[in-house]
C-alpha cells in the first residue's frame, strides 16, 4: 500500500525541487525494499516514476548504485534530472553512462549529456579511470555532424574535463566554433548545481507548462461556471471539478478528454502516426502488440529499430505474424540488425519474412558473416569468394566491394577493414567513399588510435582527379583542386619535419639517459614523473609543438578547401540534371501518368529571398530514402528558397491544385512544393512509381 501511495505521487510529480522532496516520507525504509522498487520501475519502462523516486532517494541521501543507470539513463525526462542523479550515484558512474550511450537506446542530446557528465565524475577524482569508451564516444559524436552550439559546447566541456589531444585535434579539425557563453551555463547551472545537490539543476516551483508538437485538445470538457457538473454529482461546476480542471488542462494533449500525464501512464492509449514518432523508447517499449492498429505496425518497427530495441520489435512481429511491409522495409531492419552484430535476432526476422520478399537470397555479405558465428576460416573462405568474384568488375558494378569493407570494419576484424576500405575508395562513388571515410574514422576512435587516416589523402586525389566535370572550364574548380594539391604538399613536408624532430628529441632523450645516472632512476619512477623533455631542450620541444600546431592548421585547410571543392561538385551534377524526360525516361508508363496531371512548362521570373518551410515528420520521411536523395532534396529546397533561377527549371505546376508544384529530385524522385510569399512550402518527397497515388491522396 505504501508503494502505491508513492507511485501515484511520482507519477503525478513535477520536475522542480518541492514536488521531488515532498515524496522523500513515502520513500521505503528498508534499502533492500528501494532497490527492489527502482528494479522494477526500471524494468517497466516507466519514465516519470522512476527519476522522480531516484532524485527523491539521492536527495534524502540514500545511497544507490550506478548499476541503475546502465538501462535507466534513457528514463529521465530531461538531461538536467540525468545529471543531479548520475553525480550522486556510488560505484563506476562513468562506465555506467558509457554503457548507457552505446547501447544505443538514448536520444542524441541525452547521449551527449550522460557522456559530459561522465567526464564531470571523472574529473572529481585524478585516481579514477577513465573508462575506455568515453573518449571514443565522445570523439565518435563530435564527428557525426554537431547540430547546434549547443552540441558544440557539450562536446567542449568534455574536453574541458578531459583535455585529450586527439579530441583537441577533432575539433579544430572540424572547426567547431566557440561556445564560452554555453558551456559556462552548463558546467555552472547544470554541473557544478547537480554536483552540490541532486535536486540543484531544476526550478523551486514547476515551470509553466507549455504544449508543442501538436494539436492541443482539451483535457476537461467546456462548462459554463454555474452548470451542473459534468462528473453527475448535481453541484454547480464551479462548486465542484473546476479547480480539478483547470489543472488537467495545463496538461492537455492531443487526444480530447486525456492529459500528457495519462497518455504517458498508459502509451497504448489512441495510438496515432505522430504519437510514435513522438516516443522514446521507454514508452515505445510499453505498446502492446494487440493495442497496435495494422496501418502503424511498420511504424512501431520502425521506431524500435532506430532506438535498437530489437527484442521488442521481433516480440511484436512474431505476435502478429509477421506483417506486410515493403521488401526495402525488411531490407532495412535487417541491415540495423546486423549492424547491432545479433545473429540470433537476424535468424527470427528470417524466418517471419514471407517467402515471396526472398530476403534470404539478398543477404549482405556482413549478415552472411555474421550468421556463420565466429568461424573464422568460414569468414576467409567467403570473403576469398566474394572478392574473387567482384574485383574484376567494373566500379559501377562491383559496388558489393564497398559492402566488404563495411562488413569488415563493423565485424570481428577493423584493422583489416580500414585497410580494405583503403583500397575500396578509388573505385567507389564520392558518397560512398565519404561513407567509408566516416566509417574508418569512427573504428579508429574505438580502437583508440588516431583521429585520422590515409583514407584522407585517397579522398584528396579522387577529388583532384580527372573525372565527369573535368571538361568543364571552370576556373574556380581548377583553383581549388590547386589549393588542395598545395595544402597536401605543405602537409607533407610538415610530417616529415615533425617526424624528424621527434626522432632528434627521442635521440637526446636515449643520449641523456645514458650519460645521466640519476634520470636512469627517475626513469623508472611513475610517467608523470619522467615528463622531463621540456626542461632538457626547450626551444627542441618548442619547434615540436610549432610544428604539431602548424600540421593541424593546414589539416583544417585542405579539409575546408575539398569540402567546399565537393560542395561545387554537386552543384554542378544538380544544375546538369535533366529537366526534360531522356529517351529512356520517355518509354516509362509512369512518365506519361505524370505527364497527365502537369502543366506544360512556364517561365518563372525572379523570385525574392524565402524561408523553407518543412511538413511535420519530414525529417522521418526523408530517412527512408537513400541518403544521396535525401542530401540532394535539402540542397534543392535550400536553392529555392533562396530565389536561384536555375533551381526553377523544370518545375511545373499540378493540375490539381496551380499552387502545388513539382521538381525533379534526380531521375526517380519528386519533390511537391508551394510557393508562399515568404516560404517556399515542402509538401512532400515521393518516387515517381508513386507520384499519381500520392496526388490522388492530395487530392
Amino acid at each position: 500500500m505504501a508503494n502505491d501511495d508513492l507511485l501515484q505521487a511520482a507519477s503525478a510529480v513535477r520536475p522542480c525541487r518541492a514536488d521531488i522532496r515532498a515524496l522523500i516520507p513515502l520513500l521505503p525504509a528498508e534499502a533492500e525494499a528501494l532497490e527492489a522498487l527502482i528494479d522494477r520501475l526500471n524494468e517497466e519502462r516507466v519514465a516519470r516514476p522512476f527519476s522522480a523516486v531516484v532524485l527523491a532517494a539521492l536527495a534524502a541521501g540514500r545511497p544507490l548504485p550506478a548499476r541503475h543507470l546502465v538501462r535507466g539513463a534513457a528514463l529521465f525526462e530531461d538531461a538536467v534530472q540525468l545529471a543531479g542523479a548520475a553525480l550522486h550515484m556510488e560505484g563506476n558512474v562513468a562506465e555506467a553512462l558509457v554503457q548507457a550511450v552505446e547501447s544505443g537506446r538514448m536520444g542524441w542530446n541525452h547521449e551527449l549529456m550522460a557522456l559530459m557528465v561522465a567526464a564531470a565524475w571523472f574529473a572529481q577524482d585524478p585516481g579514477r579511470k577513465a573508462p575506455p569508451g568515453l573518449l571514443a564516444a565522445t570523439r565518435a559524436r563530435a564527428r557525426d555532424s554537431i547540430r547546434d552550439p549547443v552540441d558544440h559546447a557539450s562536446i567542449r566541456v568534455i574536453f574541458r574535463y578531459l583535455p585529450d589531444e586527439r579530441l583537441f585535434r577533432l575539433l579544430e579539425d572540424l572547426a567547431c566554433p566557440p561556445t564560452d557563453e554555453i558551456e559556462s551555463v552548463l558546467m555552472e547551472n547544470i554541473l557544478a548545481a547537480s554536483l552540490a545537490d541532486p535536486l540543484g539543476g531544476l526550478p523551486e516551483r514547476p515551470p509553466t507548462p507549455v504544449q508543442s508538437g501538436f494539436t492541443v485538445r482539451r483535457a476537461a470538457p467546456k462548462l459554463g461556471r454555474n452548470d451542473p457538473c459534468h462528473c453527475g454529482s448535481g453541484r454547480k461546476y464551479k462548486q465542484c471539478c473546476l479547480a480539478k480542471d483547470q489543472e488537467r488542462l495545463q496538461r492537455s494533449s492531443e487526444i480530447p478528454g486525456v492529459t500528457l500525464d495519462e497518455l504517458e501512464q498508459d502509451p497504448n492509449r489512441a495510438l496515432t502516426l505522430e504519437r510514435i514518432e513522438g516516443m522514446g523508447a521507454p514508452e515505445l517499449e510499453r505498446i502492446h502488440s494487440d493495442a497496435v492498429p495494422a496501418h502503424l505496425r511498420a511504424s512501431l518497427v520502425e521506431q524500435l529499430m532506430v532506438f535498437r530495441e530489437g527484442d521488442a520489435a521481433l516480440n511484436h512481429l512474431e505476435a502478429w505474424g509477421g506483417i506486410e511491409a515493403p521488401a526495402r522495409e525488411w531490407d532495412r531492419w535487417l541491415y540495423e540488425i546486423t549492424r547491432w552484430r545479433r545473429p540470433d535476432l537476424i535468424r527470427r526476422l528470417l524466418s517471419l519474412a514471407s517467402p515471396d520478399l526472398q530476403l534470404a537470397e539478398r543477404l549482405l555479405i556482413e549478415t552472411r558473416l555474421l550468421l556463420l558465428d565466429g568461424d573464422v576460416v568460414a569468414e576467409m573462405e567467403l570473403l576469398e569468394n566474394r572478392i574473387r568474384e567482384l574485383i574484376d568488375r567494373p566500379a559501377h558494378e562491383a559496388v558489393e566491394l564497398v559492402g566488404v569493407a563495411y562488413a569488415l570494419l563493423h565485424g570481428r576484424h577493423p584493422a583489416l577493414g580500414i585497410l580494405v576500405a583503403r583500397g575500396v575508395a578509388p573505385s567507389a562513388n564520392p558518397l560512398d567513399a565519404i561513407g567509408l571515410e566516416n566509417a574508418v574514422l569512427a573504428v579508429r576512435d574505438k580502437l583508440g588510435m588516431e583521429p585520422f587516416d590515409a583514407i584522407d589523402d585517397v579522398l584528396d586525389l579522387m577529388t583532384g582527379r580527372s573525372g565527369s566535370f573535368d571538361d568543364l572550364d571552370d576556373d574556380d574548380l581548377d583553383q581549388t583542386r590547386m589549393a588542395i594539391e598545395a595544402k597536401t604538399r605543405e602537409m607533407d613536408e610538415l610530417k616529415r619535419r615533425l617526424t624528424e624532430a621527434q626522432h632528434a628529441l627521442e635521440r637526446q632523450d636515449r643520449l641523456r639517459a645514458r650519460n645521466d645516472p640519476t634520470d636512469r632512476g627517475v626513469r623508472g619512477a611513475t610517467p608523470s614523473e619522467t615528463a622531463r623533455p621540456a626542461a632538457t631542450n626547450p626551444e627542441l620541444r618548442q619547434r615540436l609543438d610549432t610544428l604539431k600546431e602548424e600540421l593541424k592548421s593546414r589539416h583544417a585547410e585542405r579539409n575546408q578547401l575539398r569540402r567546399e571543392l565537393q560542395e561545387a561538385r554537386q552543384e554542378i551534377a544538380l544544375l546538369q540534371q535533366p529537366t526534360e524526360p531522356t529517351a529512356g525516361e520517355a518509354d516509362q508508363p509512369f512518365d506519361a501518368v505524370e505527364r497527365e496531371h502537369v502543366h506544360d512548362d512556364e517561365t518563372f521570373h525572379q523570385q525574392p529571398v524565402r524561408l523553407v518551410a518543412f511538413p511535420k515528420g519530414f525529417h522521418q520521411r526523408l530517412t527512408r530514402f537513400p541518403r544521396a536523395v535525401a542530401r540532394q532534396t535539402l540542397t534543392l529546397a535550400g536553392r529555392l528558397a533562396a530565389g536561384e533561377p536555375a533551381a526553377f527549371v523544370g518545375a511545373l505546376r499540378l493540375k490539381l491544385d496551380r499552387d502545388l508544384l513539382r521538381q525533379r529530385v534526380g531521375q526517380n524522385h519528386r519533390l511537391l512544393f508551394r510557393l508562399a510569399p515568404d516560404t517556399v512550402q515542402i509538401v512532400d518527397l515521393v518516387d515517381r512509381k508513386d507520384f499519381e497515388r500520392r496526388l490522388k491522396a492530395l487530392a
